[in-house]
């Protein structure tokens, strides 16, 4: 916190700053934390974004005390509920027993623990008794932007990998030596063309000159983006992919904070130093892997082929794996390679926005069957079995030693620590490597576990889930705590949203008979489907009312289960 001091009435202020609480306030006569607003008025503004909404962090409080002569209000969290939170940001208050002035404020913190944060002076409000929550609050942001102009020769740029910090600064000058050359040649870089290579390097040394600060050019990445510039590696295109449309949802929604000027993402480690590769190991062979080959080699094409693969898990991660193993070839050598799945759940309406390879008209289908047959149709040549059962400890007749030790990774896709714990051990067991990854709204995490090399998922243990996957929700509850947002999702659905489909339905068509002759005149009208089910079943007296509540149990606690 940054605060005003002085020694007596008539010495001047000395401004001092501190990331905490300074243990020697009680030396000082007065004190006063300023909150002085930051200006950037000398900064032309490129573009501005509003922080207002997002995660929201939520802390019981435990009590208020108060510290030296600062009089600062310290707020402790209940035990083992850390607040999560971080200096500069902001909180505000309710329920507060005894200092009630603070209900409905809201305040900067200083973390002091992760248990306890400042608030600054509560010296004029009356004591507190006990009792509060803390919720965080988002403050609109404003984020300022340079011109292209500006950043070509003086980016700012993130750095995703800080294994190696230097390689976004090295990237960002091939890719202008990239540009420069395909402007003046109007065409890419040949494939393995030493002239080429050489050409990128002089105007990647010529373009370095032009940039702020003096850099040396790693001459290596300069000839691996010659000779991939014709490439394509599928899970890398659709990380960026994925990147820029997310950019794009914040930019429309005005929700989350936007990327800030450059970001480069590459994946060196799967490239050969440009000496020690043989030409012929890029060169197309007109097939559908021409572009994977001038990115990897025809090598690792073949190793790609050649694996046999265990995917647990056919939801939006697991659509996302299969999609990029048809596209790397995975599973679709001739003598050996093949992709196994299991999924025992079916489709859901609500899982169509975000699980790609489902349709309409594969709603209460299989996953797994469904998805093996759309993997097929972007790649003809996988070999694909699908399965319908748990990977659990009563399927290990199925799922057995014999039939770990035929594979070459696991990968799971799963939506609960449970499961991840379980395929861990026999991974584990077995000495399997697995590819882990899961999802929670924006966030991700991917982990990859070798054995000797790694350490297990089971060696190290999060904290409990405070959130729900979504999917989850949408299908039958696992656990205790999914049973409140299960009910409350299902009775929102019956109680709030049919109905008011159901009344805007026919706001927007007063009368049955021009619904009729729409439909007859083959029209498609909106929400249709969901009224006609309405109509059809809505109850008009007490014993329908009993009638459909007894339908709908059988159908969530028997025909489900």
């Amino acid at each position: 916190c940054s605060f005003f001091h002085t020694t007596s009435s008539t010495s001047p202020l000395f401004l001092q700053t501190h990331t905490h609480i300074p243990p020697h306030t009680s030396s000082f006569n007065k004190f006063k934390w300023p909150n002085t607003p930051f200006f950037f008025q000398q900064q032309e503004k490129f573009a501005y974004y509003v922080h207002s909404l997002g995660e929201r962090g939520m802390a019981w409080l435990h009590n208020f005390s108060l510290r030296g002569n600062a009089i600062c209000g310290i707020v402790t969290c209940l035990d083992n509920n850390p607040h999560k939170l971080e200096t500069g940001q902001f909180v505000t208050f309710r329920e507060i027993n005894g200092m009630t002035s603070l209900n409905g404020s809201t305040h900067q913190i200083s973390v002091i623990s992760p248990y306890s944060f400042s608030i600054g002076n509560t010296a004029d409000m009356e004591p507190y008794l006990h009792g509060g929550i803390a919720v965080q609050v988002k403050i609109p942001k404003v984020f300022h932007f340079e011109p292209l102009e500006k950043q070509l020769c003086n980016p700012s740029y993130l750095i995703a990998d800080f294994s190696k910090p230097e390689a976004p600064l090295q990237i960002h000058i091939a890719m202008l030596a990239l540009n420069e050359f395909q402007e003046g040649f109007a065409r890419m870089p040949n494939v393995g063309c030493i002239q080429d290579a050489e050409e990128m390097v002089k105007i990647a040394l010529s373009l370095s000159k032009t940039l702020e600060g003096k850099h040396q050019v790693n001459e290596n990445i300069v000839k691996w983006l010659s000779r991939m510039a014709q490439g394509s590696l599928a899970p890398l295109t659709a990380a960026l992919g994925g990147i820029a449309s997310q950019e794009v949802l914040k930019a429309v929604t005005g929700k989350f904070s936007p990327l800030q000027q450059w970001l480069y993402i590459d994946a060196l480690e799967l490239v050969t130093f440009p000496e020690k590769a043989h030409d012929e190991e890029f060169l197309p062979r007109g097939d559908r892997y021409d572009a994977l080959r001038v990115c990897i080699g025809d090598s690792l094409c073949q190793k790609l082929k050649n694996l046999n693969v265990f995917l647990i898990g056919c939801g939006a991660i697991g659509c996302e794996m299969l999609k990029n193993f048809a596209l790397l070839g995975v599973g679709t050598g001739q003598e050996r390679g093949k992709v196994e799945i299991t999924d025992p759940d079916l489709i859901e309406k609500s899982n169509l926005n975000r699980q790609f390879l489902f349709r309409p008209h594969h709603i209460q289908k299989p996953k797994s069957c469904t998805a093996a047959a759309a993997t097929r149709s972007i790649n003809p040549e996988i070999k694909i079995d699908s399965y319908l059962n748990k990977v659990c400890p009563a399927t290990e007749n199925i799922y057995n030693d014999d039939f770990y030790s035929k594979q070459d990774v696991i990968v799971t896709a799963l939506d609960n620590v449970e499961a991840r714990r379980y395929i861990d051990s026999r991974c584990l067991a077995s000495l399997r490597p697995l590819l882990d990854s899961g999802t929670m709204g924006t966030k991700g995490h991917t982990e990859v576990i070798v054995p000797h090399q790694t350490e297990s998922y089971n060696s190290h243990r999060d904290p409990p889930e405070e959130e729900i996957p979504f999917c989850t929700i949408k299908s039958f509850p696992a656990a205790t705590e999914h049973t409140i947002q299960w009910a409350r999702d299902k009775f929102e659905s019956a109680f709030s949203h049919k109905p008011s489909l159901f009344n805007k339905f026919w706001q927007t068509y007063p009368s049955a008979e021009e619904v009729l002759q729409r439909i007859k005149s083959g029209e498609s009208l909106e929400g249709s489907f969901q009224v006609i089910k309405c109509l059809g079943r809505r109850p008009r007296n007490w014993s329908q009312c009993v009638e459909l509540a007894r339908l709908k149990f059988e159908k969530y606690f028997n025909h489900k289960v």
